[in-house]
């Protein structure tokens, strides 16, 4: 598929998505933030294991 095809779906993708939101009494910005502190909240034990270890590296260099 090309890019212009995917970016093409991906829009009309979008149109519905907001549609059918907006039929549900939502807002697709106000949907769409929940979606990404959803994945920031999950991904949180990902992000504090990978600064644990950056942590634990900076404190082997300077040893």
């Amino acid at each position: 598929m090309s890019e212009k095809t995917e970016r093409a779906e991906r829009r009309k993708r979008k149109e519905m998505a907001v549609k059918i939101l907006a039929a549900q009494g939502l807002v697709y910005e106000d949907w769409l933030d929940e979606r990404h502190r959803t994945v920031i909240e999950e991904g949180a034990p990902t992000v504090g294991a990978a600064l644990n270890l950056l942590i634990e590296n900076q404190k082997k260099g300077r040893d």
